[in-house]
């Protein structure tokens, strides 16, 4: 929610109304963002469409990235060298991930190692489930957040051999996230909706798929939180 109000001076300031996030949600009142426009005097001024506006930004900015692993479809029960993950039962999948801003058009695995991967998702005797986990990282402090490729790895756990590879993706990559889009499109802030983003496995040829959507929304600093250099991104169980 945006509100506008002019001085005498032909200043027009504009003050943000941020509702509350998840982040900030207990602590009642929303949070209030100032920002500024500086609007030149109407005299003699150009059509719309050639117009500019500059908007000043306050140095209290996030912006918070949201990807949401939402189905993992294995119906044949295969591995990636094209065998059962078991001979009488289904597949024991685990899914570990990594959300890439440092390499994100490299091949696979980009800059990720052993140590970076997260476990963040595990079935027992299943092939094809519904998985629902977030993954959620912060930029503070930015104007343009970074391109980004999320690494999703599957594996078939074994108790008495070496855990098998069922399927690596690389998802995206995200698009930079420009944080000017907050303010010259309000409605941003409100819509939570998931946008669809293409995963593509990279050892069974499309048999194996990973449904993923993303989002991103502005928040304030206070409620940014910064991931440390192992554990890349914050994870919750989605709503």
């Amino acid at each position: 929610m945006f509100v506008l109000c002019e001085n005498t001076v032909g200043f027009v300031c504009l003050v943000f109304l941020c509702g509350s996030t998840r982040a900030n949600a207990k602590e009642g009142a929303p949070k209030i963002l100032s920002m500024s426009v500086d609007v030149p005097d109407a005299t003699n001024q150009p059509p719309d469409s050639a117009r500019s506006t500059t908007v000043k930004f306050a140095t209290d900015r996030a912006v918070r990235l949201e990807v949401q692993i939402q189905q993992f479809i294995n119906d044949k029960g295969l591995t990636a060298r094209g065998e059962d993950c078991d001979i009488a039962t289904s597949c024991d999948i685990y899914l570990s991930t990594f959300l890439d801003t440092t390499t994100p058009t490299a091949r696979w695995p980009g800059s990720a190692t052993f140590v970076t991967f997260n476990r963040i998702f595990s079935v027992t005797d299943t092939n094809s489930f519904q998985v629902e986990r977030i993954i959620r990282r912060d930029f503070c402090n930015v104007t343009v957040t970074p391109v980004a490729t999320l690494r999703v790895e599957a594996l078939d756990q074994d108790t008495f051999t070496p855990d098998d590879i069922v399927e690596q993706f690389n998802c995206g990559p995200l698009p930079s996230i420009d944080l000017a889009s907050f303010v010259t499109d309000p409605d941003l802030e409100t819509d939570l909706s998931w946008n669809p983003l293409t995963c593509t496995g990279l050892l069974q040829g499309g048999q194996v798929q990973l449904t993923v959507g993303y989002r991103a929304s502005f928040v304030l600093s206070a409620a940014c939180v910064v991931p440390s250099p192992i554990i890349t991104a914050e994870l919750e169980k989605s709503i």
